[in-house]
């Protein structure tokens, strides 16, 4: 049940397009940002609607100051190094080979290129993928590693002018940003130019804007998962005695012929992968925003807001000829054309009356509109071997699809304030989509929300210096449905048959009764300060059910389709959020904050649609995120079942294995000030959660893993019962333990990874270095910064992998980890000087 869990992102009031290649955060510049907040509930739903169904992370960019004598410059520079700290932990007691024997020839070194079931390792000459012989000795994986990949590097450099005077406030910035992956010839670029400008027109009418402007470029992004760009393959799964720089180049550089190191194609040549396959995008996005304001009455204003979001994403990859798998190569690009505008009118009135209330109201409404325009080349066949150009291609086929959505909404709010002690608010908003059918396509959805100061209400003992209880109800409606997806699509066929055009039906089938989905929250809380606010707490209760989320689903074949979209009932997530602060010391010259946040979620899946009981991956019950496989078959007893025949042990029915999403999540941050020091150190955990291991079920698989050493010896005997029940024993000789353990790739159970973990995320040393005393430059700040990101794991229940290596951290395929590239830990510095 693939559920996205990614909240919106909000720049400026801006809910901007989705991106590809990051989730739209990666676009802007840390150093522009002046606060993140995060909305939840009614306060988020009645501005944003739809968008705020997961809720919305609000970031809000600096401005200028009136403050600012002058123009004030502003430049900050960063650095990061990224150091490789995961390593699995491989055997080294058996070398290169299968069932018990080295390789004998080249052919069989190739063939067991991946395999490290042979001889015990003693150091004479084996011969190896490329005929050469070399010491059949122990290679360490850290080794390889360390040898085929680099450090990473991330340089920021930003410059911004600021100031402002009665009648306009402006900043303008200017950020170049280089990185580069561990992949050596990785690189991704950003250039960012920012204008913040807000005018006074008269004494009732005032104009805000901002422009932003990026230009991203990506180079040769490695690839992940089972795909042939992926060269951690190579790096992790090479035969224990085989040295990875042996592999390099990769290729016969009179051919351009890869070289081959075991016998599956798709399985690169690591160094082929890095060096002659190749990959490019480049992004241009503008972001530009308004809004015009004006006063009607002291108490009583008009504000109109427009937002476009363009940008032009231009993606290109290659397979090389020579490419083992791809003989006479490949190509492939893609163009989106991507814009996104919001024009909102919204009118707001506030007054007080009687005996201290105050009332703010809000009436406005929303056009959003979305264009997307994609354009598709994918090729083969190169006419010329080095010339990687679409018209060098034999067979192409181009493709095109043009998308246009949009959004209508109005929305109302009520907040009331009694003698500021009492608040309610109340909210409603009606969404009209255009992806679903008229008869299902608007949703209303209100809320209410209250809160009590009891600090002012009651009179409190002097401990308590601030006391609240509040609570809300709220719903979001959402249709997460792409364009004319209620449609049964079709397209023609690239050549048509016989030169008659020919047309081919999607093989998903149109479901035009798709609904939109409903979030609905209920919160109860409390927030508290003690000891004049030296100690706080923050508490909150919740409650949220999804219904008829949209996803897609799996259908049978034989129906002539393989999937459809379905409104899937019910999901629940209940749980509790708890924030505790405390400001222990506070003198003159010193200071110790620190805060502690823990966070428990329980999600289920309460009911499905009608048909979706079987055959889905989320069963009723069961957390949505939960991952589903089959394991060794027990008796009732308890005992493996075995088969008579094959000696193997029985696969046992399909079973849930774990949950992706943790549902444990806590944070402890200690902040230590120190005159002109300042210390942070940031913990975070997370607990109870798994992932399946693709990596660990191919290194198993391989031998290349210390869990296949018993029976290497000696050979294996197991024991247990057959299917009659009956006893059962069978010894498996150590010549075929390369066949045993491959077979064990099957039981899903072996590649569970806790995803538990108690890390040091960030740790930051930073000095103000006292400008006052430095009279030969005008400097108004000065700060130089050491800064230290993930660390140490301090806990962690899993072997050889980072617990936080699953695929995609923002849904449920949190569940699954393909072969990743490692993890790393950088440390650098930062220098900000204000003028």
């Amino acid at each position: 049940m693939p559920i996205s869990n990614r909240p919106s992102t909000v720049l400026d009031q801006a809910n901007g397009a989705t991106t590809d290649l990051g989730d739209g955060i990666s676009s802007i510049n840390p150093d522009d940002i002046e606060s993140i907040s995060v909305l939840k509930g009614g306060a988020a739903a009645a501005l944003y609607g739809s968008q705020a169904a997961n809720g919305v992370i609000l970031i809000t960019t600096k401005k200028g100051s009136r403050q600012q004598k002058g123009i004030g410059i502003e430049l900050n520079s960063n650095f990061t190094l990224g150091t490789i700290n995961i390593f699995p932990e491989y055997q080294y007691e058996y070398g290169q080979g299968s069932q018990g024997v080295r390789p004998q020839s080249q052919g069989e070194a190739i063939s067991t290129g991946r395999l490290s079931y042979g001889e015990p390792m003693d150091g004479q000459p084996s011969i190896q993928f490329d005929g050469v012989e070399r010491p059949y000795s122990g290679v360490s994986i850290k080794d390889n590693i360390k040898a085929f990949y680099r450090n990473s590097t991330n340089i920021v450099n930003t410059v911004s002018f600021s100031g402002g005077n009665e009648s306009v406030l402006y900043r303008v910035s200017a950020s170049d940003l280089q990185s580069g992956a561990i992949v050596d010839g990785s690189t991704y670029d950003r250039q960012t130019a920012n204008v913040n400008l807000k005018a006074f027109m008269s004494d009732k009418l005032s104009f805000d804007t901002q422009i932003q402007y990026n230009y991203e470029i990506g180079n040769n992004r490695p690839g992940v998962g089972y795909v042939g760009t992926n060269s951690a393959w190579g790096v992790y799964l090479l035969a224990n005695t085989v040295d990875i720089t042996d592999l390099a180049p990769g290729y016969n550089p009179e051919t351009g012929q890869e070289v081959e190191w075991q016998h599956v194609n798709q399985a690169t040549n690591p160094y082929f992968a890095r060096d002659r396959m190749g990959n490019q995008d480049v992004k241009d996005r503008v972001i530009a925003q308004g809004s015009l304001t004006y006063d009607l009455l002291p108490n009583l204003f008009i504000k109109a807001d427009f937002m476009r979001d363009f940008s032009s994403w231009r993606e290109e990859d290659y397979y090389p000829v020579g490419t083992a798998f791809r003989p006479l190569g490949t190509y492939r690009s893609q163009e989106e054309l991507r814009t996104r505008s919001n024009g909102r009118l919204i009118a707001n009135y506030n007054t007080t009356f009687g005996n201290g209330i105050n009332l703010t109201a809000m009436v406005g409404g929303n056009l959003e509109r979305d264009i997307l325009d994609v354009s598709n080349l994918i090729g083969s066949e190169y006419i010329i071997p080095e010339w990687i150009s679409p018209v060098n291609l034999n067979i192409l086929a181009p493709s095109k699809g043009f998308y246009r959505t949009g959004t209508n909404s109005v929305f109302s709010s009520l907040d009331f304030n009694f003698k500021e002690t009492y608040y309610l608010s109340v909210t409603a908003r009606q969404d009209q989509f255009s992806t679903l059918n008229p008869g299902n396509n608007k949703i209303f959805y209100p809320s209410i929300g209250g809160s009590m100061i009891l600090s002012n209400a009651f009179d409190l003992p002097d401990v308590i210096s601030f006391a609240k209880l509040r609570g809300s109800w709220a719903q979001v409606g959402s249709a997460t449905v792409d364009a004319y997806a209620i449609n049964q699509l079709y397209g023609f066929r690239l050549g048509g048959h016989l030169g008659v055009p020919v047309q081919t039906s999607s093989s998903a089938i149109s479901n035009p009764e798709l609904r939109p989905l409903t979030s609905t929250t209920t919160e109860i809380g409390f927030d508290a300060q003690f000891f004049d606010n030296r100690f706080g707490i923050d508490f909150t209760l919740y409650s949220k059910i999804n219904q008829d989320d949209i996803v897609s689903t799996s259908i049978a074949p034989s129906s002539g389709a393989t999937s459809t979209l379905l409104n899937v009932g019910e999901i629940s997530n209940k749980g509790i959020e708890l924030l505790l602060t405390g400001n222990p010391i506070r003198t003159s010259v010193f200071s110790w904050n620190v805060s502690y946040n823990f966070a428990y979620n329980k999600n289920r899946v309460l009911t499905l649609a009608p048909g979706q009981a079987t055959g889905n991956s989320s069963l009723l019950g069961k957390d949505s995120s939960t991952r589903f496989g089959r394991s060794y078959e027990y008796s009732e007893d308890g005992i493996r079942v075995y088969n008579s025949l094959s000696g193997y042990a029985m696969l046992g029915p399909t079973m849930p294995l774990g949950i992706g999403v943790p549902p444990y999540t806590m944070g402890f941050e200690n902040t230590f000030t120190y005159k002109n020091f300042s210390l942070n150190a940031l913990i975070d955990a997370k607990f109870g959660n798994q992932f399946f291991s693709q990596a660990k079920q191919y290194m198993w698989r391989f031998g290349l893993l210390k869990e296949t050493l018993p029976g290497r010896d000696n050979g294996l005997t197991v024991e247990g019962v057959d299917e009659n029940g009956d006893a059962f024993s069978k010894d498996w000789p150590s010549s075929f333990m390369s066949t045993y353990y491959n077979n064990d790739g099957q039981y899903a159970t072996n590649f569970m990874i806790d995803g538990s973990f108690v890390k040091l995320r960030s740790v930051v040393l930073n000095y103000n270095i006292p400008v006052e005393k430095l009279n030969f430059v005008n400097l108004t700040t000065a700060q130089i910064s050491l800064v230290a990101r993930n660390l140490a794991i301090l806990y962690r229940n899993s072997d050889h992998f980072d617990p936080e290596q699953a695929s995609d951290p923002n849904s449920n395929s949190q569940n699954f980890s393909g072969v990743m590239l490692p993890r790393t830990r950088e440390i650098g510095f930062n220098l900000r000087i204000g003028f």
